[in-house]
């Protein structure tokens, strides 16, 4: 019996994976959010050990700055657009047969601090600092690295992302600095039977910025982040599967002036996220899912004067529930339909230094319409304006759809 409901169970995924196989970062998205409850290539932002599943593939990522995702940075017209951009691509590479492994290497034209690295990690802005001529580092993304192989019953992968930028004066009475470091890597682990995943991931930023005498302005204060994430497909028979997941995630981030007893301020953040996800195919290449939990959100801002004291302030904001629903479905062999939304029902509560609170209620709620487009090896997944449907293609209505057909759009081609 036991023997029965392993087999039971790595068919249920191995189905899964077959059905998701060609999806992307547009697909989780459109269908509410939830990547981490799906299985898709996706993933490996997650769970970079999800590599292993998806070799010999080319990914590129189509974004628009007028929809919902800011602009990337275009060299060509000397600043950001809102035209759409390939703001990543990447190509899976796969090296080896009898044990192989596979090397994942993504380039990026997009903004460096927007959707990049793991998915593990919050978002990282960097301090507002320049020089006092606007002579500033450019906006850059170097590069995002995957590497994936089979460990005994495991499948292993790791990530690294890094980027660079910096903007420096060699003159004898100049010698300003502006430098940015990011470095992330990750590490995960999935079972052999693709039943749970684990991964977890560090972040470092270090930066610069010196006067023209050789001195340091500020100074970076902490600038580390990491997290742990986990989830486990547990199978009900051909029709459901529940997936109970967990994400923790801490990053620090401040400054301080050297030349002012050491002033400055730090942020914290902590986030917490544990859930409860499940899968329902009620029929032929039919998916449902929901992502069902709670979400704990705390920002701490300590400030430090000059002769030494400190005051401190913080933001909480918890989310009890949060529900990420989506829908996905073929129309044609060529053509499927997907259907998301989001809705966080949110308190949050601000305390300043002297105790005093100011408490909200409200609920933060997004809706997704997407589509995808199979032609044989070549996928594509749509982020798709609803506003299309009202006012219709141009050239038929007379009408403009604002932020143009679609948001996003990944393009993805099998080579194999």
């Amino acid at each position: 019996m036991k023997n029965l409901f392993k087999f039971t169970l790595a068919v249920a995924v191995v189905a899964m994976v077959a059905t998701s196989a060609n999806a992307t970062k547009t697909s989780t998205l459109t269908m509410g959010d939830n990547n981490n409850i799906l299985v898709d290539v996706a993933n490996i932002w997650i769970f970079p050990s999800r590599i292993n599943m998806y070799p010999n593939l080319a990914i590129a990522e189509i974004e628009s700055g007028s929809f919902s995702y800011s602009p990337g940075f275009n060299r060509a017209a000397g600043g950001f657009s809102d035209d759409g951009y390939i703001g990543e691509f990447g190509v899976h590479w796969k090296f080896g047969e009898e044990n192989p492994w596979v090397l994942g290497t993504y380039f990026y034209t997009s903004d460096l601090f927007l959707d990049y690295g793991t998915s593990i990690l919050p978002t990282y802005y960097p301090p507002n600092r320049n020089f006092s001529s606007g002579f500033t580092p450019l906006p850059n993304q170097r590069v995002t690295l995957f590497y994936g192989r089979q460990l005994g019953n495991l499948y292993f992968g790791a990530t690294i992302n890094h980027a660079h930028s910096s903007a420096t004066i060699e003159s004898p009475n100049d010698n300003r600095e502006n430098k940015l470091t990011v470095f992330e890597i990750a590490l995960g682990l999935t079972d052999q039977a693709m039943t749970w995943d684990v991964a977890a991931a560090v972040r470092l930023t270090p930066w610069s910025l010196v006067a023209a005498d050789g001195t340091d302005i500020v100074e970076p204060d902490g600038n580390i982040a990491f997290g742990v994430t986990g989830r486990y497909f547990l199978s009900f028979g051909p029709q459901w599967t529940l997936v109970p997941n967990l994400t923790v995630a801490q990053s620090t981030q401040g400054e301080k002036d050297p030349n002012n007893n050491d002033a400055g301020v730090k942020y914290t953040w902590l986030d917490v996220m544990p859930a409860v996800g499940w899968h329902w195919t009620p029929a032929t290449n039919v998916l449902a899912v929901m992502n069902f939990g709670v979400h704990y959100n705390q920002e701490k801002r300590e400030a430090t004067a000059s002769d030494g004291t400190t005051t401190e302030d913080k933001t909480t904001t918890f989310a009890l529930p949060f529900f990420k629903m989506g829908f996905e479905a073929d129309i044609f062999k060529w053509l499927d339909i997907r259907l998301g939304a989001t809705s966080y029902w949110n308190s949050e509560s601000n305390e300043d230094n002297d105790g005093d609170k100011v408490n909200f209620a409200f609920s933060e709620n997004e809706t997704y319409l997407g589509f995808g487009l199979h032609f044989g090896r070549l996928h594509a997944d749509l982020y798709t304006d609803p506003g299309l449907f009202i006012n219709g293609f141009d050239f038929i209505t007379g009408e403009d759809t604002d932020g143009g057909m679609n948001a996003r759009v990944s393009v993805l081609y099998e080579m194999f």
